[in-house]
């Protein structure tokens, strides 16, 4: 009788416990749909391969003033993907700077192919063929002043990226009015056309007076032949 009445008891215990077992799952339930769901609204979704990062995106150009072409930058690479870099970083220190430049420029791509021999000389037809591409952006500078552009070149320079050259082709554009181009270091009243001029006529008088020295070298060499190979008349008459 007492092991009946002990597995009624807990039989009973059962029955009433399952209603607040299911109401815990259910609690539990609704408790981790919620933990999802606001994890997912916090958390950031991931960058898709087709969205690009703000960092990476090329900035806005200042605008020419006068027109006035200051320099070209020629960059090259190998492959693609460090020009690309490379050129908008270019035109992120040229923003920041104020310098107006162009938007990077591609060239077209050079290729050059090149046959090795896989074998000795005996095994000629054994070739391999390899191929390298170069890739070129140009960007050009306008309307800066000559220390900004150099700035610019330098701090380009030493955070250079590997594998992509870089050329600079910086014009120096001066006036040849005599107002605007006295000499103020030297003190005289002198412009850079009356230099440039004074300059040619030296060279002018220089290449003239090597041309009447080279002409009458040559004429003393020509005498000189005439008497070896020439005979004169008495000779002839004795001959």
């Amino acid at each position: 009788m007492n092991i009946t009445s002990t597995l009624a008891q807990s039989m009973a215990a059962l029955r009433m416990a399952r209603p607040q077992v299911g109401r815990i799952q259910v609690a539990a339930r609704t408790l981790v749909s919620d933990t999802a769901s606001s994890s997912r609204i916090a958390t950031p979704q991931a960058a898709t391969p087709d969205t690009t990062p703000q960092s990476q995106d090329l900035p806005p150009v200042h605008a020419r003033t006068h027109g006035i072409h200051i320099a070209t930058l020629t960059l090259r690479a190998h492959h693609p993907s460090p020009l690309t870099q490379f050129s908008g970083f270019a035109l992120h220190a040229a923003h920041a700077l104020g310098i107006p430049v162009s938007r990077p420029a591609a060239l077209p791509v050079t290729r050059a192919l090149y046959t090795v021999l896989k074998s000795p000389f005996v095994h000629k037809k054994a070739q391999e063929n390899f191929e390298k591409k170069r890739h070129a952006r140009v960007i050009k500078v306008w309307d800066a002043e000559r220390d900004v552009v150099d700035k610019w070149l330098r701090y380009l320079k030493k955070y250079s990226v590997g594998g992509v050259g870089m050329k600079a082709v910086v014009y120096d554009w001066v006036p040849l009015d005599e107002a605007a181009t006295t000499s103020t270091e030297t003190g005289s009243g002198t412009s850079v056309k009356d230099k440039v001029m004074h300059a040619v006529e030296g060279i002018t008088r220089d290449l003239k007076e090597e041309v009447q020295q080279a002409a009458g070298k040559a004429k003393e060499v020509v005498e000189q032949v005439a008497e070896v190979v020439v005979p004169t008349k008495g000779d002839q008459g004795k001959q």
